[in-house]
C-alpha cells in the first residue's frame, strides 16, 4: 500500500495561509548569539516553511551550538499567546 499518493481525478484543496501559530513562532524567535531574522513562506504545494537567517559569525549557524534552546523559547512564547485548540465557536 502506497501512502500519500496523489489521486488523479481528485482536485487538490487550497491550503490556507500559514497558521497563526507558525507566524507567532517566527515572530518570537530570537537567537541568543546574533541578530537573526525569521520568516515564514508557503511553497507551491501550500506547505509552510520557517526560515531562520543567522549572522555569518553565529555559532548556531556554524553548528558549534544547537538551535534547540532558542526554538524552545520561541515555541513557549508563541504558545502562550495562542489557544492550542483554536478559536472557540461559541
Amino acid at each position: 500500500m502506497i501512502m500519500g499518493r496523489r489521486k488523479i481525478n481528485k482536485p487538490r484543496r487550497e491550503r490556507p495561509e500559514p497558521s497563526p501559530m507558525t507566524v507567532a513562532l517566527a515572530d518570537a524567535y530570537e537567537c541568543g548569539h546574533c541578530n537573526s531574522t525569521a520568516r515564514v513562506t508557503k511553497d507551491e504545494r501550500g506547505i509552510s516553511h520557517l526560515w531562520i537567517s543567522h549572522d555569518d559569525g553565529c555559532p548556531v549557524l556554524a553548528g558549534t551550538l544547537p538551535a534547540a534552546p532558542d526554538l524552545a523559547r520561541a515555541a513557549d512564547a508563541a504558545a502562550s499567546d495562542q489557544d492550542p485548540f483554536g478559536p472557540k465557536d461559541h
